[in-house]
Parts: C-alpha cells; structure tokens; sequence
C-alpha cells in the first residue's frame, strides 16, 4: 500500500501491506479467529 492508502485503511492486513516494510511474514494466521475477535470488537455486518 501507499501511504495514503494506508492511511485510509480499516481493517486487518499482513506485514508485506505496511509502507516501507520489506518483508511479508503474518505467518500461519487462524483467520476464522481473527474474524471472531473483530466481530467482537467492532461488531458484524452479517
């Protein structure tokens, strides 16, 4: 991403989006968990 887009985004992404990072290493994420917990937090539209 630019740093403008970046800047603007909501939402949960991996190292290799970040400006300036040069690496992408998120790893071996439970997205399914990762969902729950954002529901959670910031509510479902679903």
């Amino acid at each position: 991403m630019s740093a403008s887009q970046w800047n603007g985004f909501r939402g949960i992404c991996g190292h290799q989006h970040v400006p300036e990072n040069d690496h992408g290493d998120p790893g071996s994420l439970d997205f399914r968990h990762v969902l729950e917990l954002a529901k959670k937090k910031f509510g479902s539209n679903s």
